[in-house]
């Protein structure tokens, strides 16, 4: 994580009382606002409405800045993900990239039990 000390980062890691949420909660969903850092979701498909929402935040502020959203391509098969990407057509130009990863899993089934054979 940019700008976040590593010391800080690994008692994120390891859930102490030293790391971003104070011991609340693990580095997956971490996240430091002044650093442009939002906490995630993972990579399922609830963080992308968030992401787009960000985005959308950006775009009525005029800032520079972009969501990088990744995701799974279980994530593509649920309601979030087609929110969000209306979302972003309806609002056209936001300033955000949707990374989808095919790690063959969707949630906690492998494709292969998601989609048949």
């Amino acid at each position: 994580m940019k700008g976040v000390e590593p010391r800080v980062m690994m008692s994120q890691m390891f859930g102490k009382v030293t790391g971003l949420s104070k011991g609340r909660d693990s580095a997956l969903h971490s996240g430091v606002s002044e650093l442009g850092i939002f906490g995630n979701t993972s990579m399922l498909g609830a963080n992308l409405p968030v992401a787009a929402g960000t985005g959308y935040t950006f775009k009525i502020e005029r800032t520079d800045n972009v969501v990088v959203a990744y995701f799974g391509e279980g994530a593509s098969n649920t309601g979030d993900f087609h929110e969000a990407l209306e979302l972003c057509g309806r609002a056209s130009s936001l300033p955000i990239v949707f990374v989808c990863e095919n790690n063959q899993y969707a949630y906690s089934v492998s494709d292969r039990k998601e989609h048949g054979d």
